[in-house]
């Protein structure tokens, strides 16, 4: 069940020709598997590398910046964790 849960979101954003690290890190094993011509340190440094980064800067910088612009989290404005009295 939960590896079927697990399994569409990635077949799906795969189909729809994105990169990303965590979805290459089951793709691309499971070609080499099956007898892709790619060996290991090329896929690292070709395919997780690049797709890491831009994950990062897509998620950490780009998300991170729009969510400190959206809320000011200086003054614990936006923040649902504390009560409100």
């Amino acid at each position: 069940g939960k590896l079927i849960v697990l399994h569409f979101p990635l077949m799906m954003y795969t189909i729809c020709g994105f990169e990303h690290a965590l979805t290459n890190m089951v793709v691309v094993p499971l070609g080499i598997a099956y007898g892709a011509q790619v060996n290991i340190g090329q896929w690292l440094l070709t395919n997780i590398l690049p797709a890491a980064l831009g994950n990062a800067i897509g998620g950490g910088l780009i998300i991170g910046g729009i969510e400190t612009l959206l809320f000011n989290w200086d003054k614990g404005e936006g923040n649902t964790n504390e009560m409100q009295h």
